[in-house]
């Protein structure tokens, strides 16, 4: 179950974006990466942040326009 939060409560891990609703990733890696295969609006960098926060196990915050 993710955590959906409402607006403005944090701001995005990958834009740093607070004025969407954010859901938490995953904390198992497995399923934080189809977590964030799964997102359409992913740059390079929101990619190579991906992989941070995956291989130092830090759980993301991201904003609903990335779905």
């Amino acid at each position: 179950i993710r955590k959906i939060w409402p607006k403005q409560c944090f701001k995005c891990t990958l834009c740093g974006d607070n004025s969407f609703p954010n859901t938490v990733s995953p904390e198992d890696p497995i399923e934080a990466r189809q977590f964030f295969d799964n997102l359409v609006t992913l740059t390079e960098k929101d990619r190579d942040r991906i992989d941070f926060v995956i291989n130092n196990k830090i759980r993301a915050d991201v904003c609903q326009k990335h779905f």
